[in-house]
């Protein structure tokens, strides 16, 4: 509060003053003349005259009151004023403190912002120098791996497949090496997107966050051989029956382990991945692994749960196997959409139920000449169905729900 003296105080103050003096000499007048009035023989040495102090009488008192009253009521003014202007001087400085403190804010957000950005930055251009680069060659493991579910088919229509004399695939020799490298190039991509990606990397862009789900569910496929065989109309399958080697035999259909186990796809991916000095890491090339997987390769006890899954296949024998095959077909059809247009969960869903329904896919992937597939296909259908259904609520999770990019 401030310590000097205002104009309007003085004023109130000399007033004040005045109205006192007037109030001490119409006291002095007003006894002359009471005494005079009531004929007293000690008159006072006063001489006013009665008339002038019977006029003054009511303005002494007036002064009397209205000094009092401006008195008090200056001083209650200016008691006011002090309060005031303290509660003002807290309320500033108040306000200066929220002021500053959202200063502060401001200036926080702003630089987390500029770092999140800045990282964002530096991840986008690492994710495009190490991901597109495997992106291209994942066009092409994704294809040669479709086609690879129809050469399968054809060669069992053909009677290629199984035991057979004229079979293919029932000893360690090239079409095995080929198919058990070409349906399992897509799992190696995946393997390597996963060591190469952060959280962040599948937040920048869609397409590469579809890819990436994509490849996951389609590696562990390999590992759904129960869940498979469950899905109606099921088939009966017990691999871990503890029946007599003769009955497993005369039913190897059910008895036969027509799936892997996620600790074998764990060691089969890293044995399929070659330590280069320029390149880093990258896939087995088909001789590499033709190497690696004969008796006496480096992995062979690595590669060799796929070997037996896959040699003798036919799908009269691993039917449950035969389904896990479409599945992945699936999953490739889907993959290469998404590099030929825009990528949301709901599009992927209509391109699979288109697939489904071309007259095409069921000649194609038909497993035996004139016996129709349609049932298998609805039941890879479903299954595909619901893993993207999954996928779905992870691009929520991570971007929202209208993610989808335009290529």
């Amino acid at each position: 509060m401030p310590l000097h003296v205002s104009n309007r105080t003085r004023l109130s103050q000399s007033h004040v003053i005045s109205r006192v003096l007037w109030l001490m000499a119409g006291c002095l007048w007003g006894t002359e003349a009471a005494a005079q009035a009531s004929g007293s023989n000690n008159p006072t040495p006063l001489t006013t005259p009665w008339w002038i102090a019977l006029l003054l009488g009511p303005v002494v008192v007036s002064a009397i009151v209205s000094g009092i009253i401006g008195y008090f009521t200056s001083r209650h003014i200016e008691q006011v004023r002090g309060k005031l202007q303290r509660e003002v001087e807290q309320v500033r400085g108040v306000l200066q403190q929220e002021v500053e403190a959202r200063k502060a804010d401001l200036v926080d957000r702003n630089s987390d912002r500029a770092a999140r950005r800045d990282y964002e930055y530096e991840a986008r251009k690492r994710l495009y120098a190490e991901i597109e680069p495997l992106v291209f060659q994942l066009h092409d493991a994704v294809e040669e791996a479709y086609y690879r579910v129809i050469s399968l088919a054809r060669s069992s229509r053909s009677g290629n497949l199984g035991v057979g004399a004229q079979s293919w695939i029932n000893t360690e020799d090239y079409y095995l090496y080929s198919t058990c490298h070409r349906l399992t190039q897509p799992v190696v991509m995946y393997r390597l997107l996963q060591r190469r990606m952060t959280f962040v990397d599948l937040t920048l862009d869609a397409s590469i966050r579809v890819r990436y789900y994509l490849l996951k569910y389609y590696a562990y496929s390999f590992t759904d051989d129960f869940v498979l065989a469950r899905a109606e109309p099921g088939l009966r399958y017990d691999p871990n029956a503890n029946d007599p080697s003769s009955r497993r035999e005369e039913e190897i259909a059910v008895y036969k382990h027509q799936g892997l186990m996620v600790g074998e796809v764990d060691k089969m991916l890293d044995a399929m991945l070659v330590k280069d000095d320029e390149a880093g890491l990258r896939p087995m090339t088909l001789g590499e692994f033709e190497s690696a997987a004969i008796p006496s390769g480096k992995h062979r006890a690595s590669l060799e749960p796929l070997l037996d899954l896959l040699i003798a296949f036919s799908s009269e024998t691993q039917p449950v196997l035969a389904r896990i095959l479409l599945v992945q077909a699936c999953y490739c059809r889907l993959i290469l959409a998404t590099y030929s247009g825009a990528i949301t969960a709901e599009s992927l869903g209509k391109g699979l139920d288109e697939f489904l329904a071309d007259p095409e896919t069921a000649r194609q992937f038909a497993w035996r000449a004139g016996e129709p597939v349609e049932a298998e296909l609805a039941v890879a259908g479903r299954y595909v169905r619901e893993r993207l259904g999954w996928i779905s609520k992870l691009l929520e999770q991570t971007s929202g729900p209208t993610a989808s990019v335009q290529q």
